[in-house]
């Protein structure tokens, strides 16, 4: 636009002084000395916004991963991306109308900042290339923090942590994580339980099959499609009374190292500064109660932290990975 404003005004001119010689008058000398002097000006100035222009394109890709608050506040709305059926965290209720934890919270934040929110269920599988997209802006939705995920998204602190089981029939002769050698294993797609377990005793496992959601989960463990299930306890333990099941819970929190799962919110990589406003919030939260009312009410107990930083993440952000 500045370049069109140079050029019109160059045009103007000249049209000023050819209109002046044809009725016989002659421009003042200072009006031609400028307008002599006016192109090589403007080829300056456009050479000089040009260069700008240049010059800004790298920045405007290095802040494409720490702008992401301004960006946010920008538009006036933050995509949340989330699973559909990962109840009580975040699923669609029989009204159609997407509820839970973790979609109160997100709820409770945009109210805050003073923005809209908008719901964007996505595949569990493919969350991470859905937020790179910018198809939406933030992962809300029982995230749990491992080493895999810290290579592809930046963390909040950790706002509920929740622990780990395995689900049997009431009769399985299961007991323990060591049980499941040469047993069928079901848990699901992009599942952080897998991870934070010992490889080697995967590895013992006569099968380990996925499914896309909780319910699929326990449907497959009722129908005999698998002997155990593994994945979070207060997610199986919801849908399983909702759906009228009877089964065994078995806590392995002990085999993920003795640490619960610790959820955060999962933002692009490198975007610093909306972690850093997320954090402020979610802390704010916590002091005022409101975490632990909400967890109450959708979770049925308190399992609200107030902004806390594992080791695993803190390494990450100490070596500039966040």
């Amino acid at each position: 636009m500045k370049k069109l404003r140079s050029t019109l005004s160059l045009l103007l001119a000249c049209a000023l002084m050819g209109s002046l010689a044809a009725c016989g008058g002659q421009a003042p000398q200072e009006t031609t000395a400028a307008a002599e002097t006016a192109a090589p000006e403007t080829e300056a100035a456009e050479s000089a916004e040009s260069a700008e222009e240049k010059a800004e394109e790298p920045a405007a890709e290095d802040a494409a991963g720490s702008g992401d608050y301004a960006y946010i506040m920008d538009k006036g709305t933050m995509i949340v991306g989330f699973d559909d059926a990962f109840p009580p965290f975040s699923y669609q209720a029989d009204d159609g109308k997407y509820d839970g934890f973790d979609l109160a919270c997100a709820a409770e934040l945009c109210k805050r900042w003073g923005i809209e929110i908008q719901y964007q269920p996505v595949a569990w599988s493919s969350k991470e290339q859905e937020l790179n997209s910018k198809s939406i802006d933030i992962i809300w939705s029982g995230l749990g923090i491992n080493e895999e995920r810290l290579q592809v998204v930046s963390f909040s602190d950790v706002y509920c942590m929740d622990g780990g089981a395995i689900v049997t029939k009431k009769d399985s002769d299961i007991e323990s994580l060591d049980d499941l050698a040469g047993r069928t294993v079901a848990c699901q797609a992009g599942n952080g339980y897998i991870i934070r377990l010992d490889p080697a005793k995967v590895d013992t496992f006569g099968e380990l099959i996925y499914q896309d959601t909780t319910a699929e989960l326990l449907m497959q463990l009722d129908v005999g499609g698998c002997e155990a299930i593994i994945g979070d306890s207060v997610s199986f333990s919801y849908m399983a009374k909702q759906s009228g099941y009877d089964f065994k819970y078995i806590d392995i929190v002990a085999d993920m190292g003795g640490e619960m799962s610790r959820y955060a919110v999962g933002c692009r990589l490198g975007s610093s500064d909306l972690v850093e406003k997320i954090n402020e919030t979610l802390h704010e939260m916590y002091e005022d109660g409101t975490l632990t009312k909400l967890s109450e009410e959708y979770l049925g107990g308190d399992y609200a932290v107030d902004c806390y930083i594992p080791d695993i993440l803190q390494e990450a952000r100490d070596a500039g990975k966040q």
